[in-house]
């Protein structure tokens, strides 16, 4: 699914939903997006205390205003554009420029691959486009509309859950839902869940990868 920019209501169902211990997969089930959607904003946009609506709307206000500030982040100090230019001139790229940046050169203030071509886009890079590879003046118009993606294809909403499920009064209805170690730690296992509504029974089953068929095997097993 495509990258979803969340309205201040969706925001505030967003932070209803948590403190009812929605997980982030039914949260994107009711909001109509990807699950990785919710993960992000989660991610990006919460406070130590928990999600709250309005200050997740204040910390994406603040993160637009200083990604359009960008370009003129290297125009602004002279030493970073002098550096960028150097390394253009030796046909590096944004990405690889920026990569050294962020990884050697940290001494300097920091700009993103996306902040450079920014700068190189407005009136004051314009003189340095032709050391791109590709020597383009303006970011490349996108042509034609995207394959529409799917991560469940036929999905039923959870708007649509029996009531004998949101009541608790039928055995039989599970929840199921996956935890994964940090991205820093390397590990690709993970953990799968499967939690019966009304007995409030949970169980665990530990599996290598997140697949799809991992998944299912282990779900289908417990």
């Amino acid at each position: 699914m495509k990258y979803h920019h969340f309205t201040s209501s969706e925001r505030l169902e967003i932070s209803i939903l948590k403190k009812k211990n929605y997980s982030n997969r039914a949260i994107a089930l009711v909001l109509g997006c990807s699950h990785t959607s919710i993960v992000r904003e989660l991610r990006r946009n919460a406070m130590k205390k928990g999600y709250v609506a309005r200050n997740a709307k204040m910390k994406a206000r603040v993160r637009r205003k200083q990604s359009k500030y960008q370009g003129m982040r290297i125009q602004d100090r002279p030493e970073l554009k002098a550096y960028v230019i150097k390394y253009l001139e030796e046909h590096w790229t944004p990405e690889e420029i920026s990569g050294r940046l962020k990884g050697v050169d940290t001494h300097l203030p920091y700009v993103s691959a996306k902040g450079i071509y920014k700068w190189l886009y407005s009136a004051w890079g314009q003189r340095y486009c032709p050391l791109l590879p590709k020597q383009r003046y303006k970011p490349k118009p996108r042509k034609g509309k995207k394959t529409k993606r799917e991560m469940i294809p036929n999905r039923v909403g959870i708007e649509k859950r029996p009531e004998e499920a949101n009541s608790r009064s039928e055995y039989g209805h599970y929840e199921t839902d996956a935890a994964v170690s940090g991205k820093k730690t390397g590990a690709k296992a993970a953990l799968t869940l499967l939690h019966e509504r009304k007995a409030r029974f949970t169980r665990l089953q530990k599996i290598p990868n997140l697949k799809p068929s991992t998944n299912a095997k282990a779900l289908t097993k417990m």
